[in-house]
């Protein structure tokens, strides 16, 4: 579903039937719901209806888990995303340290989960995690050009990068940044001793 809504050529109404389609073809084989609750779930997300993504977050929560399923990195991932969109940072923050400390994984996690609570955990003002989580989220995304999402959730924190080891005096040496295009530079170190806090208007 996200994959339709994010191309042009396809209609609101192409898409629900799309969904509708998908739902009738595994109650017709007799398959679980996980992976159409799923799907509409990140159509109605997408599509700004947060009200009807709420209502069915609830029910995938609910639904027995199967073969259709994501796995728990995913999950917990993908509704991390969601509720620090919808401002349930201590909730977003929550499913991604259970799953770090439950060592889930696969092939775009944890790097994905980590870029997504950076803005909760500055909002919380725990401004260490911020660093570590940018840092190892960066580090494992930055080489592949399937994750340029999680590169790019990564670019809200930009390091002012300066000759020498001390901040420039009055400014500080981490800013929250609009993505942009990394420019070709060589490297310089970089201070993490502040970080400025993100307001809604800015994230």
């Amino acid at each position: 579903a996200s994959s339709l809504r994010s191309s042009p050529a396809f209609s609101v109404e192409q898409i629900a039937a799309v969904l509708d389609d998908m739902e009738t073809h595994y109650r017709t084989a007799g398959l679980g719901m996980s992976g159409v609750l799923t799907a509409r779930f990140e159509d109605a997300w997408d599509a700004g209806r947060i009200d009807d993504a709420e209502a069915l977050r609830v029910q995938l929560e609910a639904t027995p888990r199967d073969d259709h399923s994501h796995c728990d990195a995913c999950g917990r991932s993908q509704f991390a995303g969601f509720f620090a969109e919808t401002d349930r940072d201590a909730e977003a923050i929550r499913l991604v340290e259970e799953m770090l400390e439950g060592g889930f994984s696969c092939g775009e996690e944890p790097e994905h989960a980590l870029s997504r609570v950076l803005v909760p955990y500055l909002r919380a003002g725990r401004l260490d995690e911020a660093k570590s989580a940018h840092l190892r989220s960066y580090r494992l995304a930055k080489d592949n050009p399937d994750n340029l999402r999680i590169v790019a959730n990564n670019r809200v924190l930009r390091p002012h990068r300066q000759r020498g080891q001390g901040a420039r005096p009055g400014r500080a040496p981490y800013r929250v940044a609009r993505a942009r295009r990394p420019q070709r530079r060589r490297a310089l170190p970089v201070s993490y001793t502040h970080l400025t806090l993100p307001t809604n208007r800015e994230v």
